[in-house]
């Protein structure tokens, strides 16, 4: 999975914002391999986090998407949607998508030895008028491609996907509870360790 690192201190993987810090500040792209070893050796400040579920869903449709727009509903797209949720259940991650990334960012606020704030999506514009003084307006609409002619229904999508592999799609979502397990207990430490920092 790819992210994009802001200021050398913000970490946002695709599918988490990152339009919208594009109009910002200029990222740069790494890969999920590379961050660990990035935040050995730089001061990581923040992290963008959604719900897992919910960035799965929006993965999938952004890839089903550009696959669209790149095969026009030929057989190349049709090939793609027949093989792609058994690709991503055989753990062959994709740029919007890794089944173990919350994982990986556990074990990075575990080794770093200073708060790493998670911010989580829903939060974003606040936290980064609040926080961070900038005075940015969010229009949601800028960012859903429902005026796409392209466009595919997240929903619609995903149980496309979950009828047209349905043992591979539950190993995902067995996978996907394991992160989501994470990502509240991340969300949690977070609230407890910024609380023990007002105090």
């Amino acid at each position: 999975m790819k992210l994009k690192i802001y200021e050398n201190s913000i970490v946002a993987p695709l599918k988490c914002g990152t339009r919208f810090l594009d109009s910002i500040w200029k990222p740069f792209l790494i890969h999920e391999n590379d961050l660990y070893s990035y935040s050995l050796n730089n001061e990581i400040k923040y992290i963008i986090l959604r719900p897992p579920l919910e960035h799965f869903k929006a993965a999938i449709q952004t890839e089903t998407v550009g696959m669209l727009k790149q095969y026009k509903n030929g057989d190349r797209f049709e090939n793609f949607r027949k093989t792609y949720i058994d690709n991503l259940a055989k753990n062959e991650n994709t740029r919007h998508w890794s089944n173990t990334f919350y994982e990986l960012i556990l074990k990075i606020k575990e080794k770093n030895t200073k708060n790493i704030d998670i911010i989580q999506l829903a939060s974003l514009s606040d936290f980064i008028n609040a926080k961070l003084g900038y005075t940015i307006p969010y229009n949601r609409e800028s960012y859903n491609f429902i005026n796409d002619t392209d466009f595919i229904d997240r929903e619609e999508n995903f149980n496309f996907y979950k009828n047209q592999s349905p043992a591979s799609f539950e190993k995902i979502l067995g996978l996907i509870d394991i992160q989501t397990k994470i990502y509240n207990n991340l969300i949690l430490n977070n609230t407890i360790e910024n609380k023990k920092v007002l105090i």
